[in-house]
């Protein structure tokens, strides 16, 4: 994860942006199939997959706010948040100044990141060892 936290540090606003706009919007269920990685993104929103559809629509205005304020989509390292926690936070972000809340998005960013890199890497140890399993 060394490497990763390199990374992050080099990266310039732009990249930033770049790998905001990939994020499907939280509780939007096709825009979760639409990306491309739903698997991993269905899981880290799972709580929203569940909800009602009252609370996904509040979710779904407060994403249109958060949009509207600060031009991109709201980033949140959903893995393990209920979506009533989704809908605080957001609520909490929407105070912030401009430049205060990139930096919180890009935090939000970075650990949906290493969430994700650890499954890779944990997927990548167990294919490794199925096939080391497959030669004996």
């Amino acid at each position: 994860m060394r490497l990763s936290d390199s990374t992050f540090s080099s990266l310039t606003e732009s990249d930033w942006r770049e790998a905001f706009d990939q994020h499907p919007k939280i509780g939007d269920r096709s825009a979760v199939d639409r990306a491309g990685e739903s698997t991993w993104a269905a899981q880290e929103q799972s709580s929203t997959m569940e909800a009602s559809s009252d609370v996904l629509q509040e979710l779904a205005e407060h994403n249109q706010r958060y949009e509207r304020r600060f031009g991109r989509t709201y980033i949140v390292c959903a893995t393990g948040l209920e979506t009533a926690d989704m809908i605080a936070d957001v609520k909490r972000r929407l105070e912030h100044d401009p430049q205060y809340e990139f930096a919180v998005a890009r935090d939000h960013q970075r650990r949906i990141t290493e969430i994700r890199l650890e499954k890779l890497l944990d997927t990548l140890a167990s294919d490794a060892a199925d096939a080391e399993g497959l030669r004996k």
